[in-house]
């Protein structure tokens, strides 16, 4: 069986999801692939939040930061190595631009891509922090309540996602708890 592996940090709402997920069917169909060997992955990185917990809390920064900044330092990038998503998502605009600033800095000019991806995924560093706010949290990662992250698993699994995988870093104390407990309300 082969699978159709959705990982997705742009625009992480269930929405874009389901969206990417009906273009992989439609691709998967035309190239005439039977949908019986179709299986769907999503890959998503964010926090459970707790009981009003800001979105830019040094907690939910740590644990969703280093994924919703992954855009930035995919974005920033395109020019030199190619898209990796569709086009800049207008909240992002903003963070990428002052994102921009920091990797024009970044040293030697022919290998930035080693200073923009050192701690990627991992942790935040410097020019991180600096554009990792509540809202690109809140719009670029699968941050919320419980509650809802189990709405949203459900809805993908309706949807026919077969897979769903959490970015985990383990050095983070609760994490993994915390996403357990998720599932096993799922």
């Amino acid at each position: 069986m082969l699978e159709a592996f959705l990982g997705s940090t742009v625009g992480m709402a269930t929405p874009i999801l389901l969206a990417a997920l009906g273009e992989m069917k439609n691709l998967w169909a035309e190239a005439g692939r039977d949908p019986a060997n179709f299986r769907a992955s999503a890959e998503v990185g964010g926090c459970v939040l707790r009981e009003g917990e800001p979105y830019d809390s040094p907690r939910v920064r740590a644990i969703a930061g280093p994924s919703a900044v992954m855009l930035l330092h995919d974005f920033v990038e395109r020019d030199r190595f190619g898209a990796t998503h569709g086009p800049v998502p207008a909240p992002l605009a903003g963070p990428l631009e002052a994102y921009r600033k920091h990797y024009e800095g970044f040293a030697p000019d022919d290998a930035r891509y080693i200073a923009n991806h050192r701690g990627h995924l991992m942790f935040l560093k410097p020019a991180d922090e600096a554009v990792c706010t509540a809202d690109l949290i809140r719009n670029f990662s699968w941050t919320a309540t419980k509650p809802e992250l189990v709405e949203r698993i459900r809805a993908l699994k309706d949807a026919g996602f077969e897979d769903f995988v959490v970015q985990v870093r383990d050095h983070i104390p609760g994490m993994l708890d915390d996403w357990a407990d998720v599932f096993a309300a799922v």
